[in-house]
């Protein structure tokens, strides 16, 4: 016997856009909670998961637009029913083809782009590899001792490849005791870093923010180094993409995502 979806996983985005139609949304932008408070009052009977209502105004934001791992669809939603768009805030209302047709475009570049940095480069040089490893590294280390410096001034005792069950954390700042703690140990985790170096899949940040709340610190940073992006929308598309999916975790309040920037920033204030 083949198994059909239940009713509400196949229009769920027609729920959306009903809901952000009550909302004002052709006019302004509206909070996403808003919406899902509405659709959840409109179809009490649904029983609509939050994240599935979340999952389907992504899918369908034109500049918001998942990474192309992101999702079974590989991110053609968006394309296919220009919906929404988001003032990345959080907030969201109908697109506009007359206003909006300028962000679309440049959402289509940079759709372009993310797919072109998925594909290995033919005219790359075996020899340029080695290089580009080395280079990483660089970028890798230096973000890691600006880290310690700044872990150490501001009191914590900070550690680097902190082992956990089933991975291993960049870099964490711990409370350290001068002696063990029942039940504590010797030292509490107060803030874990995961470190992307260069473009990751779903696949990998997931993994990221399941070792952060393994690691069951206070709070958690995915930290994104510029340098290892092929370009500037590649950057920011995939912290956009991080974001987001930071979002759909419960812990959501405890993990954050930074760039190199905020490092030199807190580096200067400590």
């Amino acid at each position: 016997m083949v198994k059909t979806l239940p009713r509400y996983e196949i229009y769920v985005w027609e729920m959306c856009v009903k809901a952000l139609e009550q909302l004002g949304g052709r006019e302004r932008h509206v909070p996403l909670k808003d919406v899902v408070s509405k659709v959840r009052e409109l179809w009490p009977r649904e029983n609509v998961n939050e994240g599935t209502i979340r999952d389907q105004v992504f899918r369908h934001c034109i500049n918001c637009h998942p990474t192309h791992d992101d999702f079974p669809d590989r991110g053609k939603m968006w394309k296919r029913r220009k919906l929404f768009i988001t003032d990345r805030k959080g907030n969201y209302r109908f697109y506009n083809e007359k206003k909006d047709r300028d962000i679309y475009m440049l959402a289509i570049k940079e759709d372009e782009e993310e797919t072109a940095s998925e594909s290995p480069k033919p005219h790359m040089k075996e020899e340029d590899e080695p290089k580009r490893a080395t280079s990483l590294a660089d970028i890798y280390n230096e973000v890691i001792e600006k880290l310690q410096r700044i872990g150490t001034k501001l009191g914590f005792k900070a550690e680097n490849g902190v082992r956990i069950e089933g991975g291993e954390i960049d870099h964490v700042w711990f409370i350290g005791f001068s002696r063990t703690l029942p039940y504590f140990g010797s030292k509490i985790p107060i803030i874990g870093f995961e470190i992307e170096t260069s473009w990751r899949t779903r696949k990998h940040i997931k993994g990221d923010i399941f070792n952060l709340i393994t690691l069951n610190s206070a709070f958690g940073v995915v930290l994104f180094l510029k340098a290892g992006f092929r370009s500037e929308s590649q950057f920011k598309g995939n912290m956009d993409a991080t974001r987001r999916y930071v979002e759909s975790f419960e812990s959501r309040k405890k993990i954050f995502v930074w760039s190199e920037e905020d490092v030199n920033h807190l580096l200067t204030q400590s």
